[in-house]
């Protein structure tokens, strides 16, 4: 039998309510709202500290917690707050993924990173503050953030069930008859709230205007207390929200914009996504199944592909669903890969309209030499692309060896874990 292990808490229900504190919010958990104790959770893990045994996850946890508060505060200089994150950051990097010298067989980070299915992004980024410049501070908070994701992920969420407040999903599954029953009432919820908002902006004179509050609140409830964060229930209303005279007008026709269209179902679907922990995930998900269906059809003209191709532009580039995205925890890795793996004409839009964005820049660095090889073949031009011993990327021209050669492509470092290069 093992001997105990020494932990710095006497008990673990201790380490349960530090969750609580440095997690608050429905960020992470559906914590009912409470004071941000963030502060006090940094503290009680620093006394831990004295103890000794502290996990890395815990100390890692404090530590990326720390400064952001201090961020928050606006309270240090501009390079101060840089250097705090990029400490951090490090630290948290190297204690995780670092070897012992002395070991014959110690792997490189981005080996264990591949084990521990880290993000391989966070180790470039500790590469680049350790041996070239600091990075932005947009960059280095986002890093911080996808840091307490994976930590929470890997370490915090596996403590106990998060929860007794949580709704647990009904006991039985699912059953195939109760599915046109259920998408009925759906289109019935959505045809309502549809009449309304068109009415409610016909009554205003600006173009564009945000739906009265009471008419989304209104329906989401009805669609919250049928759906009950069933994981199936939930699929079912993406797919009705997906069909057409919903998410997608009835009249749409190719190149037609939908500006005037988005803010109708904006207040709903924000809804839908702070009251239902899955919904944004599986919306996303079942656009996207859209967009790269298989058929024998030209795509490049397909209206009903275009309009959802905008709708996932307008999720993942627009301000209007950054807070949302953030909550839901939504991999912007997993929709480059789909675009760039199911390529089409609208799949590598929206890959070129994601790496744009001015705030998507480590995606930019990650993806841009994929994307440059898929779109190359999408348009009948093969590619090959050349790994050089320091990581960087060379795509060329198939033309024999008679003309073109090799250019550098636009990576910004190793590939992703989990993927094989195409």
């Amino acid at each position: 039998m093992p001997p105990p292990e020494p932990t710095s808490w006497v008990e673990k229900i201790e380490l349960v309510r530090l969750r609580r504190w440095l997690y608050c919010g429905p960020t992470y958990a559906p914590w009912p709202k409470e004071p941000d104790r963030r502060r006090d959770g940094c503290l009680l893990i620093q006394a831990w500290k004295w103890r000794g045994n502290l996990p890395h996850a815990v100390e890692s946890t404090a530590l990326l917690t720390e400064v952001m508060l201090v961020d928050e505060a606006e309270t240090f200089s501009f390079n101060a707050i840089r250097l705090a994150y990029s400490g951090a950051i490090c630290r948290f990097v190297t204690g995780l993924l670092g070897s012992d010298k002395k070991d014959r067989h110690r792997m490189s980070m981005h080996q264990k990173a591949t084990q521990l299915g880290f993000p391989g992004p966070l180790v470039d980024l500790r590469h680049e503050i350790v041996h070239e410049g600091l990075p932005s501070l947009e960059i280095l908070r986002q890093a911080a953030e996808r840091s307490l994701q994976w930590l929470w992920d890997d370490y915090w969420m596996k403590l106990t069930p998060l929860t007794p407040l949580m709704p647990p999903d009904p006991p039985t599954a699912l059953k195939d008859g109760d599915i046109p029953k259920l998408k009925e009432k759906f289109r019935g919820i959505l045809r309502s709230y549809f009449r309304e908002a068109c009415n409610a902006k016909k009554r205003n004179d600006r173009q564009g205007t945000l739906v009265p509050g009471h008419v989304a609140d209104r329906a989401s409830l009805e669609l919250v207390r049928i759906c009950e964060n069933h994981h199936a229930v939930v699929t079912e209303l993406a797919v009705v929200m997906l069909e057409s005279k919903f998410l997608v007008p009835g009249s749409q026709k190719l190149h037609d914009p939908m500006d005037d269209f988005f803010p109708l179902w904006d207040p709903l679907v924000k809804k839908l996504s702070a009251h239902q922990r899955c919904f944004l995930d599986l919306l996303i998900d079942q656009m996207a199944r859209q967009v790269v269906l298989p058929t024998n059809m030209d795509v490049s003209i397909d209206e009903y592909r275009e309009a959802i191709t905008l709708w996932l532009e307008r999720i993942f580039v627009s301000k209007v669903y950054t807070a949302a995205v953030k909550r839901a925890k939504i991999s912007y890795g997993d929709i480059m890969l789909t675009c760039i793996y199911c390529v089409n004409c609208w799949t590598i839009r929206l890959a070129r309209r994601i790496m744009e964005a001015p705030q998507h820049e480590i995606v930019k660095n990650m993806y841009a030499g994929r994307l440059e090889v898929t779109s190359s073949e999408l348009g009948g031009e093969k590619r090959h692309v050349q790994e050089n011993a320091d990581g960087s990327t060379l795509v060329g021209k198939d033309d024999g060896g008679k003309e073109g050669g090799w250019d550098p492509a636009q990576h910004g470092g190793p590939n992703p874990f989990g993927t094989v290069q195409p």
